[in-house]
């Protein structure tokens, strides 16, 4: 019987967080992965990207008992609570950390670790991986690192874009090896859609709420008849208070941890972001539901569009750290572009099915091979201590 291959994944970043684009990635990659044959679980910390989230809040979204020792679709879980910020963490809580992994690492010896975040743990993390010559499989999902040897003892950086792979070869003059992440269909296809709304999910500046903010106000003016929705995440509606517009026509949906309770509503998307986005996950799982996606040009947005969607380019002065609300001429492409999605069938339905024709090449089965085929070369690395 050929060797179940063992995986662990190891980060300060909660397993169970329902905003966070990269644990989602991971926990999708590890279903599919269990499907695979692969024996997986993870050790983590209680971080969580919303600052108001915890470990009980996320655990009740999935219908789980609070604990610290989980299953989670099949997948052992190890929560420990005591790290809750990657960058305050004490020299207590690291240390038990660190001893807990070093147990799991001696006692059930993984063929790969899969990890990130770059702060103090995430460094013990990979030092205590790398002592047991066990390989480290390293997942870049943001722009953020700045220290080249961090990934010093790493075997594979891999990003979601090939825009990720070439900012930090330029940035850090690592080579990274660029797979957009993993999805679980049944996680984001809808059984049927009503295609009402215009759809922005989660408001927050970088997210490019101010700008959504002007669009959402010209089409009050010009077209009251298009509904649209924002979805909380790590963003609220108090943020849509801090634009100054009066956005009363607005409908507002609480976060979820299930994407698809948008999706099946959704006539359109709004990507407008402002950072640079190494992957535009939300509009990946629009796509696969045949949503045309409108975003901007920044980051990896318009590789993860590919011939789908349509890109509008953001004046530079508009960044994530300014509270600038966009003009109505800096909107007015975005805007004639809803217009005519919401008023034209035949324009809508081509877009619709550039979108379904971007979403075949994002499925298991074309991007759950790739993933394979590292895993499988860098598990046989270091096999002995």
């Amino acid at each position: 019987m050929p060797h179940r291959r063992k995986l662990l994944f190891c980060s300060a970043h909660c397993y169970v967080d329902p905003t966070s684009g990269a644990v989602v990635s991971a926990h999708d990659l590890l279903r599919l992965l269990q499907a695979e044959n692969w024996d997986c679980r993870a050790l983590c910390g209680a971080s969580f990207d919303d600052p108001k989230q915890n470990l009980a809040g996320a655990l009740a979204l999935r219908e789980l008992p609070y604990s610290g020792n989980i299953t989670l679709d099949g997948i052992p879980v190890i929560v420990d609570e005591n790290v809750t910020n990657p960058k305050a963490v004490s020299p207590e809580a690291m240390n038990a950390f660190v001893a807990s992994l070093e147990q799991i690492l001696r006692e059930d010896r993984p063929d790969v670790v899969l990890t990130f975040g770059g702060n103090a743990i995430g460094r013990r993390i990979i030092a205590a991986v790398s002592a047991q010559k066990i390989p480290i499989v390293f997942w870049l999902r943001n722009t953020s690192y700045s220290s080249k040897d961090l990934f010093d003892k790493v075997d594979c950086s891999i990003v979601p874009s090939q825009f990720t792979a070439d900012f930090y070869a330029r940035t850090l003059g690592i080579n990274c090896t660029a797979i957009e992440p993993p999805f679980l269909l049944e996680r984001v296809h809808c059984e049927s859609l009503e295609r009402k709304y215009l759809t922005f999910v989660t408001p927050l500046p970088q997210k490019g709420v101010f700008v959504f903010a002007r669009i959402a106000s010209e089409l009050r003016r010009l077209r009251p008849d298009i509904p649209i929705v924002v979805v909380e995440g790590r963003g609220d509606r108090a943020w849509l208070n801090k634009t100054g517009l009066d956005l009363s026509h607005v409908e507002i949906l609480p976060k979820t941890r299930d994407p698809r309770d948008f999706l099946r509503i959704t006539r359109a998307l709004l990507l407008p972001s402002l950072w640079h986005e190494t992957f535009g996950r939300v509009a990946a799982e629009a796509m696969f539901n045949g949503i045309p996606v409108l975003g901007s040009s920044r980051g990896g947005i318009p590789e993860t569009f590919g011939k789908a969607g349509f890109v509008f380019d953001v004046p530079a002065h508009y960044t994530p750290e300014s509270r600038r609300v966009a003009t109505v001429a800096d909107v007015a492409p975005w805007t004639q572009e809803i217009i005519r999605l919401w008023d034209d069938a035949d324009y809508y339905a081509g877009a619709q099915q550039r979108s379904i024709d971007r979403a075949k090449e994002l499925t298991p089965e074309v991007l759950l091979p790739k993933y394979l085929a590292v895993l499988d070369e860098i598990s046989g690395l270091r096999r002995s201590v």
